[in-house]
């Protein structure tokens, strides 16, 4: 019995750090290229200390808008620990890292809980690993202001993991379950712009599940009012394309929204597009088996998290319209699209390895996932490149801003790069950050 305890206890141990095998690195490299200096968008937070400094900091302080976003809650932790700290945007990026473990747990649950053979499981949780702690979302790993990226995205994750227990529960725990993705998607709502629409994703699953009536009507009333709340003082930001002109420049749209969706695996502008189309095409394809086989419930939450991801992909899309196809290239965009290639390849990989549904009974699971690995190995380590030539990339760029900085009078082109709006503000803020000895002077 102990030796089977310890062959147990060994294999147990050997899958965990397979898995976190990609964070390890990932965090390494963020070690590495991090910097210790707040840039554009986090200038916005300077304000928020300074009133702090005289008392005078309040809820609508935290609660207005940034562009369209209603980020509250990343907000008032970004505040509150920058005044603990000093501001030490290391903290921040860290404090990221943990926040994108903590998603990356609700994946790991929701997987090991997917009908997936044994055998398959530790592989399908290898390549999630592999894309979720992936380089190629470089902006966000090395910029302390994203953590409402991962928080967002966390929170969704979660909701989805929540509302996947329900039908296995029994009442009242059934109950508990639908409070919490209740409580997470109210998160996710005043994490990010895009986090409103965890409701309707989450609505599709509670429809693939066949969900009690009850249980329609408190998601729904929960939803409209976590967004009423939202749009109260709400003001259109100037640059905001209306919905209007999506119509109006129909190709423009879809380019960025093809874009969009395939830049986890190509980052040219025609390599995403053409990535982002093809992966429409297997999706639907996915979809329309799962309906057919009768096979969406045990695949609900990967449903669930498809629709978050292709409304967040237009709702961006249309909101930027004017900036363009290279918008949808943006490398931050990728930690949001490359929940759909995790999704779709979860299914995929229980489609093809059970047997009968897709492949003949006669094929080996062990053969299938060689295949898979085969196909995914390419395309995986493009992602990483092109993460690593980001990563380094920014990495210089903000070490310039570190350096010219601490100038006395910094030149005109480094505060433009600081706070790109108003070089003025820029420099005004900068001197206050050095009186005060916050993030990083």
């Amino acid at each position: 019995m102990d030796t089977i305890k310890k062959i147990l206890g060994a294999r147990l141990t050997a899958q965990i750090a397979v898995v976190l095998v990609p964070f390890i690195i990932l965090s390494g490299l963020v070690a590495h290229y991090a910097v210790n200096v707040p840039v554009t968008d986090q200038y916005e937070l300077i304000p928020m200390y300074q009133k702090m400094d005289h008392h005078t900091l309040g809820f609508s302080d935290l609660w207005m808008q940034h562009n369209e976003h209603r980020i509250f809650i990343p907000r008032t932790i970004q505040v509150f620990m920058g005044r603990a700290d000093h501001w030490d945007i290391r903290v921040e990026i860290l404090t990221s890292l943990c926040v994108a473990l903590v998603g990356f747990t609700a994946l790991i649950l929701l997987i090991r809980r997917s009908p997936l053979p044994e055998g398959a499981r530790l592989f399908v949780l290898a390549l999630t690993s592999l894309w979720f702690f992936s380089p190629v979302q470089w902006e966000n790993w090395i910029w302390g202001w994203q953590l409402e990226w991962f928080m967002c995205i966390a929170a969704v994750l979660w909701t989805m993991y929540f509302l996947y227990r329900m039908p296995s529960s029994k009442q009242p725990n059934r109950n508990r379950w639908l409070a919490g993705a209740i409580a997470t998607a109210t998160v996710a709502t005043y994490c990010l712009g895009g986090g409103q629409l965890v409701w309707l994703g989450g609505l599709a699953m509670l429809l693939v599940q066949r969900s009690k009536r009850k249980e329609y009507m408190i998601w729904g009333i929960a939803g409209i009012l976590a967004v009423i709340i939202y749009y109260i003082g709400y003001k259109t930001p100037l640059g905001h394309t209306p919905l209007s002109e999506t119509f109006q420049q129909p190709f423009i749209f879809i380019g960025t929204y093809l874009a969009y969706i395939g830049r986890p695996i190509a980052s040219d502008a025609f390599g995403a597009i053409m990535a982002g189309s093809m992966i429409l095409v297997i999706t639907a394809i996915t979809v329309w088996i799962l309906y057919k086989k009768r096979l969406m419930q045990p695949h609900a939450p990967w449903i669930g998290l498809g629709v978050y991801v292709l409304l967040a992909g237009a709702a961006t899309s249309t909101s930027r319209l004017d900036y363009g196809i290279a918008n949808g290239l943006s490398s931050r965009y990728t930690a949001i699209s490359e929940l759909l290639l995790i999704g779709i390849g979860v299914v995929i990989v229980a489609l093809l390895t059970k047997p009968g549904i897709v492949l003949d009974k006669r094929i080996r699971t062990r053969s299938v996932l060689i295949a898979i690995g085969l196909l995914a190995a390419p395309v995986i380590a493009a992602s990483y490149y092109n993460g690593l030539y980001g990563m380094r990339e920014r990495s210089i760029a903000y070490r310039y801003i570190y350096d010219c900085s601490r100038a006395v009078n910094p030149t005109y082109d480094c505060l433009y790069q600081i706070y790109f709006p108003d070089v003025h503000i820029a420099k005004s803020r900068l001197d206050w950050l050095k009186e005060k000895h916050y993030g990083g002077y």
